[in-house]
């Protein structure tokens, strides 16, 4: 099979001028935002490729 994707990726909006970094993915989002709060950083949840609408 292959390996299993995260629910969250947190991005670092700091570093880099258009393209933000990513810092650290995990299924826990409370842990994430305790770790990652503020305005330097930004919570994004992950949708595979099947279940996301029609753009």
């Amino acid at each position: 099979m292959g390996k299993k994707m995260p629910k969250y990726v947190v991005f670092n909006k700091n570093v880099g001028n258009r393209f933000h970094k990513p810092v650290t993915s995990g299924d826990n989002l409370r842990l994430l935002r305790t770790y990652y709060s503020g305005d330097a950083y930004e919570i994004m949840r992950v949708v595979p490729l099947v279940e996301r609408e029609e753009w």
